[in-house]
């Protein structure tokens, strides 16, 4: 890995291929073009809580904390 890039989040690896939205990660579940606070689809606050934690997953998972549990993972017991 590049100097400093273990520290980076997946966040960022993840903007560089799929812009400021992941992939499967749509703003309504149904994709509806105007679903909002305002004009809820009916799954709107459960999907809103599923696509913010997976954000919030990729901003607190680094490059570094994935080849960590990979080498974990590969070491035999």
């Amino acid at each position: 890995l590049l100097p400093g890039a273990a520290e980076r989040p997946l966040l960022d690896v993840v903007r560089v291929f799929e812009g400021e939205r992941p992939a499967g990660m749509p703003g309504c579940v149904f994709g509806l073009p105007e679903c909002s606070d305002g004009n809820p689809c009916p799954l709107h606050d459960q999907w809103t809580g599923i696509r913010d934690s997976f954000h919030n997953l990729l901003q607190s998972t680094t490059v570094g904390d994935l080849k960590r549990r990979t080498v974990q993972a590969e070491r035999p017991d």
